[in-house]
């Protein structure tokens, strides 16, 4: 199978006055390569905590997760930062941007920390500030730039190393409804001219359009794949 998610029975718990909180119920979810998913579900349902654990940011009390085939270590940190910093791409709500670097350093350095050979860095950062529409604004800093313009930004930055998974939480809750659209274009499209499977975490069903399926969790299970 040519996956590059394959998750089986990921359940989270936290410790709670009465026992436990279960926050994922043995969740299991296989994306193809290529494949483009949105994650849909109300405010507490496990969408992020879904997310935190396929993007290696959290471990499961139980469940297994493979990334590209490799299971996934969730006892080895050092396995799951190279995990993150190689494989992962990641866009959050917050463009969380460096307020001190330019455009241009904010997408170099998480290329230099993924191993992009120097090489090809300039060429490769130039090629995703132009599909992004921001190779004119490389020399400027966050604070200069919009709301959209910093999260077209952030795309650039998730993008630079070519990861075989991209998840996004929330990307476009700070947008108008047209640079989000925008935003979520560019990943659908990277999506597929890469082969990078691709998860969108919202709660705007209108972006559904462009998407081969939609999940919905409720109460941390999944109720529903749409395909």
């Amino acid at each position: 199978m040519n996956a590059v998610i394959v998750a089986q029975g990921l359940t989270k718990e936290y410790p709670s006055g009465e026992g436990c909180d279960r926050v994922l119920r043995e969740v299991g979810l296989t994306v193809r390569r290529g494949e483009t998913c949105l994650l849909l579900g109300p405010s507490g349902s496990g969408k992020t905590t879904l997310l935190s654990i396929l993007g290696c940011l959290l471990s499961p009390t139980a469940g297994t997760l493979a990334i590209a085939g490799d299971t996934v270590p969730f006892g080895d940190r050092a396995a799951l930062a190279e995990l993150r910093r190689t494989r992962i791409g990641f866009v959050f709500q917050n463009s969380r941007l460096l307020p001190f670097a330019s455009a241009y350093d904010n997408v170099a350095l998480a290329a230099a920390n993924a191993g992009v050979p120097s090489a090809e860095l300039d060429a490769r950062i130039h090629g995703l500030l132009t599909a992004v529409k921001m190779d004119r604004h490389r020399d400027k800093r966050p604070a200069e730039l919009s709301g959209g313009m910093r999260q077209r930004i952030a795309l650039a930055r998730a993008l630079v190393h070519q990861p075989v998974l991209v998840l996004a939480d929330e990307p476009t809750a700070a947008l108008d409804r047209h640079t989000g659209r925008t935003v979520v274009d560019l990943l659908l499209e990277h999506s597929r001219s890469q082969a990078a499977g691709l998860i969108v975490v919202t709660h705007d069903e209108h972006l559904s359009d462009g998407f081969d399926r939609v999940i919905r969790l409720n109460e941390g299970a999944l109720t529903e794949d749409e395909r």
